[in-house]
């Protein structure tokens, strides 16, 4: 009954309403330009101009197909603004919505390469087909999409205002004209600008960004609706090039032919904005364009009233809207089919669908198991279309894999100022399956660094989700005890730490963002040393060795959305852990003697972090930890303190030893402040207090050793940071402040993931 009053108001409205006129709406591409139609749309609106047709190139698909489905200039905004938008454009993964437990763990790699050694022509292949991952906006299309697609039937002139969008053949040299399927699939093919976005294959051929052929397709309007008038927006750069423009803007100009075309003024008006200064990517610029696009819509009403005699109201169109979105299905699935792999692939990856599952599954059973099955990061490509069954009412859901090769190799490290750079080099094998396997040989080659990893991991089919891995690892770190620049005259090394180590490691999932980890492990750790007695610091070392077996358990949540230079989420771990061996002393000379002794102790650790957004450009966190230790005093002051844990908060502390912040027992609580100046520019300020429980202590021989008093001194660190990210990597430049000992500013600039390999003792 409601819906029948809503449409009788509305044909009543619609009598009243003068209608000796259809106009069509034509709308240009230009990427983040085109967020400017949305502008003039509000403009044409506000002024009860109507829209009967519509009809886009590559963002004006986009921007069209979001109006012929019924979004308002309003809701369109929003989107574009939204977090999930961003994440399309730039083709980032939500790590909110991906399985922590089966992430892979962060390294330094900054580039990695796929390789089929089966294949003689793999190395012909091992550029990306995209600058932007396709993983994020698949799901997220078929979210976007797929109801209108239904509601529709796959017939564009079905929607709430008649549709057309153009897309390149670049084999056939031509432009296609699509006016039925699936929408979001139309819309990306004509959105898929060369090397930027992977292409949508439609019938085994690759469709490019419709601009290719026709980035103005007022005659693609006049051909298929031919309306009387036709208003046009075109937001096409002009042939002057921008004083400063990137990779892409060249790209751009490259690629699009015809840009300047202009309609015949007899067939209707063109709204041209000269918005040369954006780039085809500055969706984060969304306000100013859209400011842009009204105002220049506003300046053009009264030409356009001359010209266009028809009338629809305001409320007219509301409740024109309200109708049809009110018979918008909802998106559901009795079925899925999946293509690409092979078949035992196939079958997996239809499993992760559907078992476990309702019979019927929803848009959030189809995002839960998408992201499950991405996290491991084998797919370069995994697809969704939904595939309308208008008898039941029911979808099947269609996925085609497009899964990685089994070999891989990478390549990072990190630059800096300082002594800690390293080069940092990967090769790994994974498969795909129920019981998929993950190995991966890491290593890191540096002055203060170098160590080798190896790991196996094997997925378990357990009722909740596990896994078991086995580990090893060769490593030697050098610690010096003042900070040094690269260009810095030698200075010897306060401590060599060789830590040699196995360990069997099971993970269980608790829930999307945490998992447990137990380890069982063996380790044989070795601490070469300076005795701070001895005034020649040249003089040979100290030395300390220690066999021991360990037992750990570790609780990790993680929903940052970066865990080097997080701007909001949580995170929080904890750790207990048993120990059990024999250490032993080896002096440099007669001052000391051998001694070896049976050690034995009990370990605790707790973390917690959580930042938030305070406002749009600025966040706030709180960092918190601790750690705790039953472990004693070493005969030695040296021998203990290489043993006991350091306070390292930041990569500027970590290639320094710091005997006041080494102790067994300690807590630190720390403030975090984010100024987000642009998408990719940060000004981070980190300001830490530190206490150790009781200090360890040089006894008064300057040879052995003893705790201090219960809660001494405290001390603290700070940190300013300018993070800078690039595409690959990310520019730090710091100033980082200790209040003990003397050296206490350190300046520098690095490149790069300061990511060092796991330790046998926290």
């Amino acid at each position: 009954m409601h819906r029948l009053l809503l449409a009788l108001v509305a044909c009543v409205v619609c009598f009243a309403v003068e209608a000796s006129q259809s106009v069509g709406l034509v709308l240009s591409g230009g990427g983040a330009k085109g967020i400017a139609h949305i502008g003039v749309i509000q403009a044409l609106e506000d002024n009860d101009i109507p829209i009967d047709y519509v009809a886009g190139t590559s963002m004006g698909s986009i921007v069209g197909g979001l109006y012929a489905m019924g979004y308002t200039p309003a809701e369109m905004l929003a989107l574009i603004r939204s977090k999930e938008f961003q994440d399309w454009s730039t083709g980032t993964v939500d790590p909110h919505l991906t399985y922590y437990y089966a992430r892979k763990p962060d390294t330094p790699k900054v580039v990695s390469f796929d390789i089929n050694l089966a294949d003689s022509t793999a190395f012909k292949s091992l550029l990306p087909e995209s600058l932007i991952n396709p993983l994020p906006m698949n799901y997220g299309f078929l979210e976007l999409f797929s109801a209108s697609t239904a509601q529709c039937g796959g017939d564009f002139d079905r929607l709430f205002v008649p549709f057309r969008c153009v897309t390149s053949d670049v084999y056939a040299k031509r432009m296609v004209v699509v006016r039925s399927g699936d929408v979001g699939r139309a819309i990306r093919s004509s959105m898929s600008f060369p090397v930027v976005f992977k292409p949508i294959m439609v019938d085994s051929v690759p469709m490019f960004d419709g601009g290719i052929y026709d980035n103005y397709p007022f005659d693609v309007m006049n051909s298929e609706f031919a309306p009387d008038v036709m208003i046009g927006v075109d937001v096409t750069a002009p042939d002057a090039p921008a004083a400063k423009s990137s990779m892409v803007d060249r790209i751009e100009a490259m690629v699009i032919q015809d840009a300047n075309r202009k309609m015949p003024p007899e067939r209707g008006i063109t709204i041209r904005l000269d918005l040369k200064k954006y780039s085809l990517l500055d969706f984060n610029r969304a306000d100013e364009i859209y400011r842009l696009g009204y105002d220049r819509g506003l300046a053009m009403i009264d030409s356009i009233k001359g010209r266009v005699s028809s009338r629809r109201q305001a409320k007219s169109l509301e409740i024109s809207r309200k109708i049809f979105r009110a018979k918008t299905p909802d998106v559901l699935f009795d079925s899925v089919a999946v293509r690409g792999g092979t078949e035992s692939q196939n079958r997996y990856v239809n499993a992760l669908f559907t078992k476990g599952k309702p019979d019927t599954l929803s848009l959030d059973n189809v995002r839960d198991s998408y992201y499950r099955a991405i996290t491991p990061g084998k797919f370069s490509d995994l697809s969704l279309t939904a595939q309308y069954k208008p008898q039941s009412g029911m979808n099947t859901l269609l996925v085609d894999a497009e899964v990685k090769n089994n070999f891989r190799v990478g390549v990072g490290g990190y630059a800096s100022s300082a002594t800690n750079s390293f080069l940092f080099l990967s090769t790994g094998y994974s498969t795909l399956s129920y019981n998929s396997l993950d190995v991966d040989i890491n290593g890191w080659l540096g002055q203060e660094l170098i160590a080798g990893t190896v790991s196996a991991r094997m997925a378990l089919r357990t009722a909740v989700r596990s896994a078991l891995g086995l580990e090893a690892k060769l490593s030697r770190h050098k610690w010096a005890d003042k900070p040094h620049m690269i260009f810095d005259d030698y200075l010897p090394n306060s401590l060599t730490k060789i830590d040699n180590f196995v360990r069997v490691r099971y993970t269980l999932a608790t829930s999307l963002s945490g998992k447990v980890d137990i380890t069982v492990g063996y380790g044989r750790l070795t601490d070469r040393f300076y005795d701070f007695a001895e005034s020649d610091m040249l003089s040979l070392r100290d030395r300390s060795l220690h066999r021991l077996g360990r037992v750990e358990a570790v609780y990790d949540y993680n929903k940052l959305d970066d865990n080097l230079f997080p701007t909001v989420g949580t995170r929080i771990t904890g750790s207990v852990a048993a120990t059990a061996g024999n250490s032993q002393f080896f002096p440099s000379n007669s001052s000391s003697g051998h001694w070896r002794e049976n050690v034995k102790w009990l370990d605790a650790s707790f973390a917690y972090t959580e930042l938030f957004d305070v406002a749009r450009y600025l966040s706030l966190g709180l960092d918190c930890r601790a750690v705790g230790s039953t472990r004693k005093l070493l005969p030695t002051y040296m021998a203990t303190l290489s043993q006991a844990p350091q306070f390292t908060p930041t990569a500027a502390c970590a290639n320094r030893f710091n005997a006041d912040f080494r102790a067994f027992s300690s807590a630190a609580v720390g403030g975090i402040v984010v100024a987000k100046l642009r998408q990719s520019l940060q000004l981070r300020a980190n300001i830490y207090g530190y206490m150790p429980v009781r200090r360890i202590m040089a006894a008064d021989d300057g040879v052995g050793v003893k705790f201090g008093r219960w809660l001494g001194e405290p001390e603290a660190i700070g940190q300013l940071d300018v993070v800078y990210s690039l595409p690959f990597a990310k520019i730090t430049a710091y100033a980082n402040y200790t209040t003990t000992p003397a050296d206490r500013w350190t300046f520098g600039v690095s490149l790069g993931a300061f990511i060092l390999p796991d330790t046998f003792l926290r």
